[in-house]
């Protein structure tokens, strides 16, 4: 008896306490590949710009190249790089129009870059230009769930 319950707790738990995955799947087994930036120690907080995402809530995206991240839409000179593949996003922002062959994109989504430059920190803006699923000014998840704008 004992050693069902302690079973059925412990599955509670899990499910309890999954991170979520892509399109709020709880359980949903998402790696998000191998260049995910995690900071390791306060001294590796960015300086300047985004630091807390507005929601918990991750919106997962595909990006098709690797995009350059910056601590405010478009502006100031990158802070570090997102990779090509799956990552998760928090939120939006219209921007400056970022432009490639015939597509463009205004929206910037806010999300922790992979790999961070001298002096940034990983928490940036990547245009939304790069998304795989979608057209021109469109910032959606994988699941086509319109990602929310950030607050002011």
């Amino acid at each position: 008896m004992l050693t069902a319950w302690t079973v059925a707790v412990g599955v509670a738990a899990v499910l309890v306490l999954w991170p979520e995955g892509p399109g709020g799947n709880a359980g949903g087994v998402v790696t998000p590949g191998p260049h995910v930036a995690v900071p390791t120690s306060a001294s590796q907080a960015p300086a300047a710009g985004p630091s807390e995402p507005p929601t918990q809530r991750r919106y997962w995206v595909d990006t098709f190249t690797d995009a350059e991240g910056h601590r405010e839409p478009g502006a100031g000179p990158p802070v570090g790089v997102l990779r090509a593949g799956t990552h998760y996003v928090f939120c939006k922002v219209w921007g400056p129009r970022r432009s490639r062959g015939d597509a463009h994109n205004h929206w910037w989504l806010l999300t922790d870059l992979d790999e961070v430059y001298s002096g940034g920190g990983p928490r940036a803006y990547v245009p939304a230009l790069y998304l795989t699923h979608w057209g021109d000014d469109e910032a959606k998840d994988n699941d086509g769930v319109e990602i929310p704008t950030c607050p002011s």
